[in-house]
């Protein structure tokens, strides 16, 4: 499992590093980082955005991009204070 910071996902051995990974983004916006991750191979993308108007733009660029296949987003709103948890497997 990689975690990757802001900034880090632009670096080409980054993104070579994820051919065949599934990725999960907290906080992915308009899913750009998403659509680029799977056009450099990821296998498949879970996009998870708090604002509901990104969520919008995330689907309709996801179903733009013919990626709708590898790409799921959720529009991420906690509906109190609290915590994220997930849980890592290496199956899918």
């Amino acid at each position: 499992m990689g975690i990757f910071v802001a900034g880090q996902c632009v670096v080409p051995e980054v993104l070579q590093s994820l051919r065949g990974r599934n990725v999960i983004d907290l906080g992915a916006s308009v899913v750009d980082s998403a659509i680029s991750f799977v056009l450099y191979g990821a296998r498949r993308f879970i996009a998870l955005g708090p604002l509901p108007n990104a969520a919008n733009c995330a689907e309709e660029n996801v179903n733009i991009s013919g990626l709708a296949e590898r790409i799921k987003t959720a529009n991420a709103v906690p509906g109190r204070p609290g915590c994220l948890r997930c849980r890592v497997t290496t199956q899918c």
